[in-house]
Parts: structure tokens; C-alpha cells; sequence
């Protein structure tokens, strides 16, 4: 086989790789597709009060809660981006870069804790900020996702935990989260 040849065959097979990876990514999208609804609208009246400052970060993924390799790529959820991630007291703000915003309703908050990893990204211990949430589903019911996102700086993961956590203590009513 001419070197011209070979090229050629390595061009087509790498073409066919490609061609296959979208096709399971289709695939799961499809299949995560029943597990959520269309992503909550930021409210038209606003966010509410800042509690805590805007983070910039890397929104690693989405996944379906207990199993962080089980991604959701439906939604636009799939994608990893550079994000802004900030606190308000109506729910929590990403706002990615090329993708989708991520509104969570504080409602919808479960809480926020450290982890090792999420599917797309391992760090090691406490590497990144795990938001546990719920979103309705398209079947019956809701189902529960682990969002991951990683701040620039490691130095704010705990005080970000802590004001996602206290948040979701407030409840919906933010006059009660000083008390």
C-alpha cells in the first residue's frame, strides 16, 4: 500500500470513528431526553438578592443523581463549558459559554457537596462542587441530577457549598435564610 493509500484508509476510519461517536451521543441524548424536561426559564421578575458572588468556573456535566457517569445530554446538559455560576435568592445561575444557562429554582435545590469527579472530569478528593437538584421529567414524576462545576479557584468551593446549602435551608422564602 503507497503511503498516499494509507492516508487515505486512516483519513476514512478516523471519519468513521467520528461518525460513530455522534451517533451514541445522538443516541443518549434520545435516551436522557425522557428523564427531563425543558430546563426551568429564568423568572421575567429577576433572580432575586445576590447572596453570594458570581464564580467563574468550568460547568463539567450533568448527571442522573448516584451515578456520575450516567450523563444527561439531553437539555444541552451534556456540555462541557466555561461558566459563571452565582447564587441568588431565587435559585442558582450558570451561565455557560456556547451552551444553554442553567436556571435551578431554589424549589428545586436538594443542596451542594464536594467530589471527586462527575463524568467528564476526575480530580480527586473534593476536586469539584456537586449541586444535587430535581427537574420534572417527561414520564411521570422528577428525576434527580448531580451538576458539576469546578471554580477557577479551589479557595471558594467551600463557601459556595455553604451558601448553596443555605439556600436550600431558607426554603423559598429568602427573609428566613439569616435566622
Amino acid at each position: 500500500m503507497t503511503p498516499v493509500q494509507s492516508a487515505v484508509l486512516l483519513f476514512f476510519v478516523g471519519l468513521g470513528l467520528l461518525g460513530l461517536m455522534w451517533f451514541g451521543w445522538r443516541k443518549r441524548a434520545r435516551r436522557t431526553q425522557e428523564l427531563v424536561s425543558p430546563l426551568p426559564a429564568v423568572p421575567a421578575d429577576g433572580l432575586g438578592e445576590q447572596l453570594f458572588e458570581t464564580l467563574g468556573g468550568i460547568y463539567v456535566s450533568s448527571t442522573v443523581h448516584g451515578d456520575w457517569l450516567e450523563r444527561i445530554a439531553a437539555q444541552d446538559l451534556g456540555f462541557r463549558s466555561a461558566a459563571n455560576l452565582g447564587v441568588y435568592s431565587g435559585g442558582v445561575l450558570i451561565e455557560r459559554s456556547g451552551a444553554q444557562d442553567i436556571f435551578i429554582p431554589t424549589d428545586h435545590l436538594i443542596g451542594a457537596s464536594e467530589a471527586p469527579g462527575i463524568a467528564g472530569k476526575v480530580m480527586g478528593p473534593s476536586g469539584l462542587v456537586l449541586i444535587q437538584w430535581r427537574i420534572a421529567s417527561q414520564e411521570d414524576g422528577e428525576t434527580q441530577l448531580d451538576s458539576g462545576f469546578k471554580p477557577d479557584h479551589r479557595s471558594q468551593q467551600s463557601a459556595l457549598i455553604a451558601a448553596i446549602n443555605a439556600l436550600v435551608q431558607a426554603g423559598q422564602d429568602p427573609t428566613k435564610e439569616n435566622q
